[in-house]
């Protein structure tokens, strides 16, 4: 009986195994590719991603546009990916050469992807766990990388599954999106409420709400720019006075994450304001020291 088991048991490693093989480390940035995420606490729609195109960033680097509409804005926002090997690249304008690591297929539960030392924080961001499982039956690699804060309680949870992206985020305990279904090179996992991709580039200004907004120290604003322009960013107090120019200068089309540090002004609320020749938005924050 004992034999029995033995071969039962080789033959499950067997399988699983033949099975690992054919994961890639494959992050699908195909164009109509789309992934749609829910509240899990709520059951509600949260926001929809979509491939929609690719474009050079001023970095002169090749980037897959991904176009995130949100249930609670009219405005939808565009990320910038891209792929090489085992790595997954965002651009992002703060970090050296452009652009960051957000995945790396090669590392594993207890690897450190980067650190990043913001002003007087530290940023630190690793895998916690690695892991095999089913996604809506398709045999997948689970990935959970951490984010966090050394000086502050903020941290991000983003877990992502091999051959299908992201399945998992979370903001701090009470913020978290869950993946309802997606659409991965024409197959479709779960449900999706809209099937329909949007082969569109991005084409107009837009300006994110600050996150995490209530803040205790610093906060992160994020705008969108459709072409080359020169655009102010200032932060104002409720009474209209200048307290920060975050931005005062030209800058080239894309994607642009500032911080804004509060370190040495009085609690309460800050008006942040995007100004591009006509183009002019304006947003509240809330500082809590």
């Amino acid at each position: 009986m004992k034999t029995g088991r033995n071969i039962v048991f080789f033959l499950l490693l067997f399988n699983i195994s033949n099975i690992c093989q054919d994961l890639t480390g494959y992050y699908p940035l195909e164009i109509g590719n789309m992934w749609e995420y829910w509240d899990p606490y709520e059951d509600i729609f949260l926001s929809r991603s979509i491939v929609v195109g690719d474009t050079i960033m001023p970095n002169g680097i090749s980037y897959s546009i991904i176009k995130v509409i949100y249930a609670s804005s009219s405005n939808p926002r565009f990320g910038f990916q891209r792929q090489d090997g085992s790595i997954v690249y965002q651009y992002d304008e703060e970090w050296v050469d452009s652009e960051r690591v957000l995945y790396d297929y090669s590392k594993t539960s207890g690897d450190t992807l980067w650190v990043w030392n913001y002003q007087d924080d530290t940023i630190i961001y690793k895998i916690t766990f690695d892991y095999y499982d089913y996604f809506y039956g398709k045999f997948c690699r689970f990935i959970e990388h951490y984010e966090k804060s050394t000086n502050t309680s903020i941290y991000t949870i983003d877990r992502i599954a091999d051959s299908i992206g992201r399945v998992y985020l979370q903001f701090e305990p009470d913020i978290a999106y869950y993946l309802y279904g997606a659409v991965i090179n024409g197959i479709k996992y779960g449900n999706i409420t809209d099937a329909e991709g949007e082969n569109i580039s991005p084409k107009t200004f837009y300006l994110s709400q600050n996150y995490p907004n209530p803040f205790n120290s610093y906060t992160k604003i994020e705008f969108y720019l459709p072409r080359r322009k020169y655009i102010t960013l200032k932060v104002f107090d409720i009474l209209g006075k200048l307290v920060d120019t975050l931005v005062d200068g030209e800058k080239e089309s894309g994607t642009y994450r500032i911080f804004f540090n509060a370190k040495g002004i009085a609690g309460g609320v800050y008006i942040y304001q995007l100004q591009a020749d006509n183009y002019f938005e304006a947003k509240k924050m809330i500082f809590l020291p």
